[in-house]
């Protein structure tokens, strides 16, 4: 039994430690984030070049929308069968 909860803690320290690790260094930069404003007047710089605002979070919301979009069909589906 108590092997069994050594090797789960493990699993849960390693899987959370690379997070926490990251977020430490992150957190430790000189810069610090943006405001809205700041974000809306300026935009973002990313691998495909600037983007505004709106544009971005276009970006940032096309993954969700599209799991969305593949859980209707998969339902859809489903329910035909």
């Amino acid at each position: 039994m108590s092997q069994r909860i050594t090797s789960t803690t493990f699993a849960q320290v390693a899987t959370i430690s690379p997070d926490l690790l990251q977020a430490r260094a992150a957190h430790s930069s000189e810069s610090s984030p943006r405001t809205w404003g700041q974000f809306r007047n300026r935009g973002i710089v990313t691998a495909t070049g600037r983007l505004s605002a709106s544009e971005a979070s276009i970006q940032v919301l096309m993954l969700p929308g599209l799991m969305l979009l593949w859980v209707v069909v998969v339902a859809v589906i489903a329910a035909a069968v």
